[in-house]
């Protein structure tokens, strides 16, 4: 007689990631590239702020910071401020960021002694539907989107998964790209389609979103009524000390732990 013990997903949670599954058509289907909190309200997403101050009401609820970070060495540093030519071309300048961070957070650090996970190819990552969209001048003004990076961690502890993304536009504080929702639902469904992962309820998503020389942070869960999309301000790098210090931000949650009960 086999060991095995069959998991059965329960009735709620079918129902709750159907709710997930006509989101994400809905907003798939979109002609617009930058959303607002009351354009998202239609679709059942809360976009608000979130604050990365660990003493803040706003800070992430299922993320939390690796503390005591070394900062990035000069040679990351030296090279990561040097001119170049990708401004006004926004996947340049994040292909650029993603470069050095990934120096940084995975080459100079890395992910061993960093808490439960371990790097993937999104390529590799078995997602829900495609994390991909490349612009063509015959579909219109769509900018391209995708993702460098996942990190997930495997077992069958933690639904959490974190993910370096870009999007070839330029981003402000009060709207949230449409690449961004599509890429946390993809993300979340597929971890919820997990049979490892079916006693979780919630599988929260942590983005660090790339866009020219500006970056932010994003935490997106759904907590059983409302999809929460949830960002920081906008970060920008433009000299030696700021990529000094938005670096290490970043790297403070690509290596930092989940946290909070997703059962």
């Amino acid at each position: 007689m086999s060991s095995k013990i069959q998991v059965v997903e329960t009735r709620e949670r079918q129902l709750e990631r159907w709710v997930l599954m006509k989101i994400e058509h809905a907003i798939e289907k979109l002609e617009e590239h930058k959303l607002n909190a009351t354009e998202l309200e239609k679709w059942k997403i809360s976009f608000s702020s979130m604050s990365l101050d660990q003493n803040s009401e706003l800070k992430p609820r299922f993320f939390a910071p690796k503390p005591d970070l070394p900062p990035p060495n000069d040679e990351i540093l030296d090279k990561a401020a040097e001119p170049n030519d990708s401004d006004g071309r926004y996947y340049l300048g994040a292909y650029d960021m993603n470069n050095f961070l990934s120096s940084y957070a995975f080459h100079q650090l890395g992910l061993r002694d960093n808490g439960p996970w371990h790097l993937i190819d999104p390529g590799q990552y078995n997602a829900y539907k495609s994390l991909y969209f490349h612009g063509s001048p015959s579909l219109g003004p769509s900018p391209t989107f995708g993702a460098f990076k996942i990190i997930d961690s495997p077992g069958k502890e933690y639904p959490h998964l974190k993910a370096v993304i870009y999007t070839d536009m330029e981003a402000d504080d009060k709207t949230c790209f449409r690449s961004e929702v599509l890429i946390s639902l993809r993300l979340m469904l597929a971890q919820l389609r997990k049979v490892r992962l079916m006693h979780h309820k919630i599988a929260p998503v942590l983005l660090v979103s790339l866009m020219g020389k500006h970056v932010r942070i994003l935490e997106s869960y759904f907590d059983g009524k409302l999809l929460q999309m949830r960002s920081t301000r906008l970060y920008k790098i433009s000299d030696w000390d700021s990529i000094k210090t938005v670096y290490m931000i970043l790297t403070e949650y690509l290596l930092g732990p989940p946290i909070r009960d997703t059962i």
